[in-house]
């Protein structure tokens, strides 16, 4: 299930707005997804045994004016502060694959795993690397599943941070300002990675 949110919370996902979902095997192959909306998320029927399952979400545009945020282009929206352009990246491991090692094609913010986690303990440190459009990201807020500060990546873009038993979601957000869209000032974009520890 594909589901969409803030920590716990949880919100509707409009299915025109997930632009890819990709399930990845074991040995990197590529296996047939079918998505079916169901409740507030995305149900996913994989054919095969996934490893790992990636998504794009398209968030469109949202401006936030002296009234609160608003899903609108700011030349749709009145008395705006800001407004941004909003992407979601996500990967969610189910058992070791290489090709979490890597970058995924179309995810311009990543957080990569440079260690398999599964061989990991509660407790234990599992490094990752943020990527940005291929390159390490420094200096990035990386959060735990309810918002919670776990540090910033390095000048390489690596952190290491400690598991939980259960589900860990990481997420990291970067913004940047927007050259030549009249709807939007800032690129907003979040990458999450998921995976149970179950030691």
């Amino acid at each position: 299930m594909l589901v969409f949110g803030h920590g716990s919370q949880r919100l509707d996902l409009e299915g025109e707005k997930v632009t890819s979902v990709k399930a990845i095997d074991a040995r990197g192959k590529e296996l047939p997804v079918q998505k079916e909306k169901k409740d507030k998320g995305l149900l996913l029927d994989i054919t095969g045994q996934p490893a790992m399952v990636t998504a794009i979400v398209d968030n469109g545009y949202w401006s936030k004016t002296i009234y609160g945020w608003k899903e609108a282009p700011k030349r749709k929206a009145s008395r705006v502060v800001e407004a941004i352009r909003q992407f979601f990246y996500t990967r969610a491991l189910i058992t070791w694959t290489d090709a979490a090692a890597v970058e995924i094609r179309g995810h311009n913010i990543a957080i990569v795993p440079l260690q398999d986690p599964f061989a990991l303990r509660a407790g234990d440190p599992l490094q990752v690397r943020v990527l940005y459009h291929g390159n390490p990201l420094p200096d990035a807020e990386m959060y735990g599943g309810e918002h919670h500060a776990l540090g910033k990546t390095d000048k390489e873009g690596i952190l290491k941070v400690p598991l939980i038993p259960g589900v860990n979601l990481l997420s990291v957000q970067h913004k940047e300002k927007i050259k030549d869209d009249p709807d939007a000032d800032m690129l907003d974009e979040t990458a999450t990675l998921t995976f149970e520890v179950k030691k």
